[in-house]
């Protein structure tokens, strides 16, 4: 009797477990049936959907008109290291603002993803609480004027430019995007984060005060990612050749063709008698003579109607000068 309880005990606890076991599994099946992958796109929406504190974070780095290392500064770089990399397709869905609306409307694009061209013309090497980023000097590409802008990369930019054409003690390095503007352009994923004003060097300076240049505004954006433009691929050079030695291949057989076909025909007529070169009896009558036909073709011709030879006859016969008719200028 207490086997017999002991082995029902030691099976109802089997069958519990087993019970609790597949409980187990149909309820991992459901947590990974309901998962939901997140697009990059969305979560560079998400990553970018501002609270109230960071808009006013924003507003209060606009407000420093010459702070370019700033809280707001910070704010986008902590939230740019969490957002994707993004395939030319997606790139091509950011907004593509021009310079001018960064300046005049900046609030209208503050943290805002946005894709931005520009010719690079100096990079260097810094730190921003601990994070290390490449500071940018680029201008504007987009636009037909030298537009400038300065960016902080999350993303070293050196791999996808030219060899500096200078480069100074302190690390910064100087490219020409005059001479090769096709080798310094890129195309940057960024947010904007503010515009400030910079003392730049120009054409003016006020002769009392020789060190301050002339002053502008300047967009300053936050990058997470630097490509190279998109470029359609082609067929590669070694394919374009192939296919010329083709063509010529194929133009040569048809000209050897058309001239060996050429060649055998007129061998072979040639080859046949005389008599028959001309399609069997058929002769031109260019080269026959009345005097040579024999009397059954010679009568042939005397059949013809006596009006319509003496039409042709008529025909051939020049007329006087008083008989012709008088020409109509």
């Amino acid at each position: 009797m207490r086997k017999t309880i002991c082995v029902a005990s030691l099976l109802l606890v089997l069958c519990l477990t087993c019970t609790a076991g597949a409980q187990t599994e149909i309820e991992i099946e459901v947590v990974k049936t309901d998962r939901i992958v997140e697009s990059p796109m969305d979560t560079v929406n998400r990553v970018l959907a501002l609270t109230d504190a960071e808009i006013g974070v924003l507003e209060v780095s606009q407000s420093r008109r010459t702070d370019i290392v700033g809280p707001g500064v910070q704010l986008m770089l902590a939230k740019a290291s969490e957002l994707p990399q993004l395939t030319h397709e997606e790139l091509a869905q950011l907004q593509r603002p021009t310079h001018a609306s960064l300046l005049n409307y900046p609030a209208q694009f503050q943290g805002a993803p946005l894709r931005i061209t520009v010719y690079v013309h100096s990079v260097m090497e810094t730190t921003i609480a601990g994070r290390t980023v490449w500071l940018i000097n680029a201008y504007d590409a987009d636009g037909q004027e030298q537009k400038g802008l300065t960016i902080y990369s999350l993303q070293d930019p050196l791999p996808s430019l030219p060899p500096p054409a200078e480069q100074t003690r302190k690390g910064l390095m100087v490219f020409n995007p005059q001479q090769n503007p096709g080798g310094t352009k890129l195309i940057l994923a960024g947010i904007l984060v503010k515009t400030f004003e910079d003392e730049v060097a120009g054409e003016s300076f006020d002769p009392n005060s020789p060190n301050t240049g002339v002053r502008m505004d300047f967009p300053l954006l936050v990058a997470w990612q630097v490509s190279k433009p998109h470029v359609a691929k082609g067929i590669p050079t070694a394919t374009k050749l192939l296919i010329v030695l083709v063509i010529v291949a194929v133009i040569a057989m048809a000209v050897l063709f058309t001239m060996l076909s050429k060649s055998i025909r007129r061998k072979r007529v040639e080859a046949m008698d005389p008599a028959q070169r001309w399609h069997g009896r058929y002769t031109p009558f260019r080269d026959t003579d009345l005097d040579d036909l024999d009397d059954e073709e010679r009568d042939d011709t005397e059949q013809i109607d006596p009006e319509l030879r003496a039409a042709a006859e008529a025909l051939h016969q020049p007329q006087d000068a008083d008989q012709q008719e008088p020409r109509h200028d």
